[in-house]
C-alpha cells in the first residue's frame, strides 16, 4: 500500500539495544508461573487482574497465547499481573531475549500520547531473573518493541546480568478505572538459521524526537519495510504534526555483516510531494551495535545526477545504494523537517524494502572497466575476484532490476563477438541469496578493423625475383603487413612475410628461387593497425612461364 510521509527526511542509525553473537539457534523458555500483585486493599484482586491460559506461553507450537491482565477499579477488586518464563539453560549478560505478543489493549488513561510504545516502562515491565532473584531490573534491560516482517509483535530485552528467566509485568495506572491486557505467545533466544541473512528480522515502531505526538501517526506500517516486498512500504510522517518533529525507524539484522557490505534500499515518493531539496535532508548510517560502522551517507549524494523527476514520476519505486566500511547489524530511517529561504517544507517517502548487500565489484589494476576489443572479436571483462567463497559475481545486459538474465557467473566474463562498442554490467551476490550489490558497468569498447582497397596481383614470370602488391583507400591506420600462403605455395617455398612496416604502394614481395612452377597460388595479405586489430585479404597470384622467343606475347 502507498504510505506517506509529509517532511524532509534523513536516514541515520539508532542505537536502542546492546550488541551480541547470534549461536544460530533458537531456544524457548519452557516453564512458566505467574500470579498477581498490588491488589486492592479491601476487595483484594479478584477474577479479573492475572493470567489466563498460562501454560500456552510455554507449549509448543506456540500459535496459541496466554492474557495477561492489570486493571484497577476505585472500589472493586483490581490488581497487576505477572508471567515468569523459564529457560532450561542460563544465558550470559548481553544475550537478548525475544517475547512474542500480541497488540495491548487498554482502557482509562494508560498509554497516552506514544500509543502502545508509551506502555513500556510505564505499564509493561519485564525483568531478568536467575532462580528466584532479580538479576536485571526492566530499567536497565533497555525493553523496547519490535515487529517482523510478518507484522508480529514482540518485547525486546538484554539482560545486563547472567540469567534463566524472565519476568512480564503488567500494572495499570491508579486512577478510577483503567485496564491493560497483554496475549503473550511465548519467549526465545536466538535466531533461526538462514542460508541467507540480508533481510532484517525485526524493525522498532519508530520514535519522535521534538514533539510529544502520537507514534502512530508518524510511522504507518514499519514491517512493511522488511517484509521483502515492493508492493507494500513503511511510511513516516511529520509534516503533519510539527515543523520540528524528526521520526525514526530502525531496523535489525539477524547477523553481523562483513566488512565492506552494504544497504540497498527501495523507495518512492509521490510525484504531488517531490522536492530535489528534500533529499538534500535524507541520510543513511550503519551501526554495530551502538557503535557507527559508517559516516552518515546522503540519499541526495547517493543519486546525484540522476533526473529525480523521472525517476518519482507516477510513483516510481528507485533504488539506491550505501557502503558501509565497517561490520554492521543495524540502520535507522527517519525524517525532519527543513527550512529553505525561511520556509519550512515538508516531503514524503515510502520505505519499500531494505536488504544487507554484497560491496560492489572494484578493479584492481591491471583490471579495468572499460576494455578494447577489434571488430567481430570478443572481450574479456574481469573484476576483482571476491573475498569470501561464498560471494561471485554476476553479468548482465543492463542496469534495469528487471532484467534478471545472467549471461555469466564468476570474476570474467569472455563476450560474444561484438561489432560495436557494447555495455555490460556486473554484481556481487551470495550464493543462494537474491540480494545483489549495486550493478557495475563494464564497456567492451570496439576499434575499427585496418582497410585498403586491394587492387588484383599482377601475374609474374615464373623466373622473376618479385611480385607486386597493390593497395590504395587506406582506412583506421594501418601500421604493418604480413603475408601468408596456402599450402600449394608453401610447397614451392613461397615464404610467409612476418608483419613489418608498411610503405607505400606497391609491395615488392620476394619470389622462391629457383624457378616457380606455373599455376595459381593463394595467400591473403593482413594489415595491423595500433591496436593490434588485423584485417586479411586473399588475393591470387598466377605464375607464367616465360614467353616463347617465337611468339609476340610479352609477360611481366
Amino acid at each position: 500500500m502507498r504510505l506517506v510521509f509529509h517532511i524532509a527526511c534523513f536516514i541515520f542509525l539508532f542505537q536502542c539495544c546492546i550488541s551480541f553473537s547470534v549461536s544460530g539457534q533458537v531456544v524457548y523458555a519452557t516453564s512458566q508461573t505467574n500470579g498477581t500483585y498490588g491488589c486492592h486493599l479491601l476487595f483484594g484482586c479478584g477474577s479479573e487482574a492475572g493470567v489466563a491460559d498460562a501454560n500456552k506461553a510455554v507449549t509448543n507450537p506456540f500459535t496459541d497465547f496466554a492474557i495477561m491482565t492489570a486493571n484497577v477499579k476505585l472500589v472493586s477488586p483490581s490488581g497487576n499481573a505477572f508471567l515468569q518464563l523459564k529457560f532450561d539453560d542460563s544465558f550470559a549478560a548481553g544475550t537478548p531475549v525475544y517475547i512474542k505478543i500480541g497488540t495491548p489493549t487498554t482502557t482509562g488513561i494508560v498509554s497516552g500520547l506514544l500509543g502502545i510504545l508509551g506502555l513500556v516502562g510505564k505499564n509493561i515491565y519485564v525483568d531478568a531473573y536467575a532462580g528466584s532473584s532479580v538479576v536485571s531490573a526492566s530499567s536497565l534491560n533497555n525493553v523496547t518493541m519490535r515487529k517482523n516482517g510478518s507484522n508480529e509483535l514482540f518485547l525486546l530485552l538484554t539482560p545486563t546480568a547472567k540469567f534463566n528467566a524472565v519476568r512480564i509485568r503488567v500494572e495499570a495506572p491508579a486512577d478510577l478505572a483503567s485496564s491493560v491486557k497483554l496475549p503473550v505467545y511465548y519467549a526465545l533466544s536466538g535466531f533461526e538459521p538462514a542460508a541467507c541473512s540480508q533481510q532484517p528480522s525485526y524493525t522498532d515502531l519508530g520514535t519522535i524526537s521534538g514533539v510529544n505526538v502520537n507514534l502512530d501517526v508518524a510511522v504507518s506500517n514499519p514491517q512493511n519495510a522488511i517484509d521483502n516486498s515492493d508492493v507494500t512500504a513503511s511510511s513516516l510522517t511529520t509534516g503533519a504534526v510539527s515543523l520540528l518533529a524528526t521520526v525514526k525507524q530502525t531496523v535489525f539484522f539477524p547477523t553481523l555483516s562483513q566488512a565492506g557490505e552494504g544497504i540497498m534500499m527501495r523507495l518512492s515518493i509521490p510525484s504531488s510531494l517531490l522536492d530535489a531539496d528534500l533529499f538534500n535532508n535524507v541520510n543513511v548510517q550503519t551501526f554495530n551495535g551502538g557503535n557507527p560502522a559508517s559516516a552518515v551517507q546522503n540519499l541526495g549524494n547517493a543519486i546525484l545526477n540522476v533526473d529525480l523527476l523521472a525517476l518519482f514520476a507516477n510513483n516510481s519505486i528507485v533504488t539506491v545504494y550505501f557502503k558501509s566500511p565497517a561490520s554492521f547489524d543495524r540502520v535507522v530511517i527517519s525524517c525532519s523537517s527543513f527550512l529553505q529561504l525561511n520556509v519550512w517544507k515538508s516531503g514524503g517517502a515510502d520505505i519499500h524494502d531494505i536488504k544487507r548487500v554484497p560491496g560492489k565489484p572494484v578493479f584492481t589494476a591491471p583490471l579495468k572497466d572499460t576494455v578494447f576489443t577489434c571488430y567481430g572479436q570478443t572481450a574479456s571483462l574481469s573484476v576483482d575476484p571476491p573475498a569470501s567463497g561464498n560471494l561471485s559475481a554476476k553479468w548482465y545486459a543492463s542496469s534495469a532490476s528487471n532484467d534478471i538474465t545472467v549471461l555469466n557467473s564468476g570474476s570474467s566474463f569472455t563476450t560474444p563477438s561484438l561489432t560495436g562498442t557494447t555495455t555490460y554490467w556486473v554484481s556481487m551476490a551470495f550464493a543462494g541469496c537474491t540480494a545483489e550489490s549495486e550493478r557495475v558497468p563494464v564497456t567492451a569498447s570496439v576499434i575499427p578493423l585496418p582497410s585498403a582497397v586491394l587492387d588484383p596481383v599482377p601475374d609474374a614470370c615464373n623466373s622473376a625475383a618479385h611480385f607486386q602488391i597493390l593497395y590504395s583507400n587506406l582506412q583506421n591506420n594501418p601500421a604493418t603487413y604480413k603475408i601468408e600462403w596456402n599450402a600449394a605455395a608453401l610447397s614451392v617455398h613461397f615464404l610467409p612475410v612476418a608483419y613489418t612496416g608498411l610503405s607505400a604502394s606497391p609491395l615488392d614481395i620476394a619470389m622462391p628461387i629457383p624457378v616457380v612452377p606455373s599455376g595459381s597460388y593463394q595467400g591473403t595479405f593482413y594489415l595491423k593497425n595500433g591496436n593490434n586489430c588485423e584485417q586479411g585479404y586473399p588475393f591470387t597470384l598466377k605464375v607464367r612461364e616465360p614467353p616463347d622467343i617465337h611468339t609476340s606475347t610479352i609477360y611481366q
